[in-house]
């Protein structure tokens, strides 16, 4: 894709969106795979960084396993690993200190 015009990218992105957080059962099951398919295709492109932005905007609306999807998919895949690393030595930290309390 060469020059888009935003609001072109707006008036896609904004309706797939509404699509993503919308009741899988109400639209079909088959559609929120396609959803997810089209606006993974943006990875790797001029256009990743704002679509990422537009999904995390929705973040309250989206199951996390599928928004951490969408992380890795585009773009964030490295900081996500960072976070979960990060995460994880904390709990391991917090288990040690429980059992060296006992």
């Amino acid at each position: 894709m060469k020059a888009i015009d935003p609001k072109l990218l707006s008036e896609i992105l904004v309706p797939l969106l509404e699509l993503e957080v919308s009741n899988a059962n109400k639209i079909g099951k088959q559609i929120h795979p396609q959803v997810f398919k089209i606006l993974c295709s943006f990875n790797e492109t001029e256009f990743e960084a704002e679509t990422l932005q537009l999904i995390k905007a929705k973040a309250d609306a989206i199951e996390e396993y599928r928004l951490r999807k969408y992380q890795v998919e585009l773009g964030e895949k490295q900081q996500l690993l960072q976070n979960y690393c990060i995460n994880l030595r904390i709990k391991i930290r917090l288990c040690n200190r429980g059992q060296h309390s006992h």
